[in-house]
């Protein structure tokens, strides 16, 4: 049953784990990039609390632009602890085949992203699981790789680590360098 778009997509707080920690461990400050995206460190504390996309797309922009780092939504989605996806990882990571947890991941995400789109399209031997994130007027690059990235890692636990998507397409424009994006 798919759900309605939220006038204002949220997302689980959550979904900024380890932003922070690796601002600073980057040597940049934390309290500039979270006043930058109009958020306090109370915002996070509750990792079940609903926060506005796009504060958290702007967090994830600020965080790359304080830490220097262009491939900052990549390295944070591969580090990304799949705990902190709560009942969602559960649902994906302990379905009996690739398929019911792909569909877990389509029909549940609102548990963790609510107004977005994800959708899970198949055609003959190819599947595409298609993420919509509806954040107009914010730079969204960073935390729409950082969420590529942590369903590739989902992906790979679920396959296999050597598993390698034929192609992932984004909406934004490419960046410099793919070089990152092709290693990972």
């Amino acid at each position: 049953m798919p759900h309605e778009r939220a006038p204002h997509p949220r997302v689980r707080a959550a979904g900024a784990h380890g932003i922070l920690e690796a601002v600073a461990a980057a040597g940049g400050s934390p309290d500039r990039v979270l006043a930058a995206a109009g958020l306090r460190a109370s915002d996070l504390s509750d990792p079940d609390r609903f926060l506005e996309l796009t504060k958290v797309a702007t967090l994830f922009a600020e965080a790359a632009k304080e830490t220097g780092d262009d491939g900052f939504g990549l390295h944070v989605g591969c580090a990304f602890d799949l705990g902190a996806l709560g009942a969602l990882s559960y649902a994906v990571l302990h379905a009996a085949t690739l398929g019911t947890a792909l569909h877990n991941l389509e029909r549940y995400v609102h548990s963790h992203l609510q107004g977005a789109r994800v959708a899970l399209e198949t055609e003959a031997d190819e599947c595409r699981l298609v993420f919509d994130f509806p954040i107009a007027g914010v730079e969204g690059r960073h935390g729409v790789e950082s969420a590529m990235a942590l369903v590739l890692q989902i992906l790979r636990r679920l396959v296999g680590p050597d598993w390698t998507p034929r192609r992932v397409q984004f909406s934004h424009p490419r960046p410099a360098s793919t070089a990152l994006h092709q290693r990972i």
